[in-house]
């Protein structure tokens, strides 16, 4: 597709330089037009669920928006939308708190 893309325009190049009719140089915008659209509904992803893979396309539903987990990083904030927030939420809560608890014993030397 861009090697018909890049042909189509360096055609349309040349055939503009050779007759001086500028309307050649538009020879590559319908194969353009064409992969741009097909970028859109390509998949972003794919995720394994208990029914198969599930393909997350670009044109399809967005993230669920009302259940965002906002988490700052060191780095900045980061954006999750999990399938059950309240229960990702306790998870991770769980787990960082066991993270402070081991790290606090091996900041004490009761780690073993």
């Amino acid at each position: 597709m861009v090697l018909g893309i890049v042909g189509t325009t360096v055609l349309g190049v040349v055939l503009t330089a050779h007759t001086g009719d500028l309307r050649w140089l538009f020879a590559g915008l319908p194969a353009t037009l064409v992969l741009f659209l097909a970028a859109r509904l390509g998949p972003t992803g794919y995720r394994l669920a208990g029914d198969g893979v599930c393909v997350e396309r670009k044109a399809g539903p967005r993230a669920n928006r009302e259940s965002v987990v906002w988490l700052a990083t060191d780095s900045g904030w980061i954006g999750l939308s999990p399938d059950r927030p309240d229960e990702f939420v306790d998870r991770l809560r769980r787990r960082l708190e066991s993270c402070r608890v081991l790290g606090r014993e091996a900041a004490e030397g009761r780690l073993s």
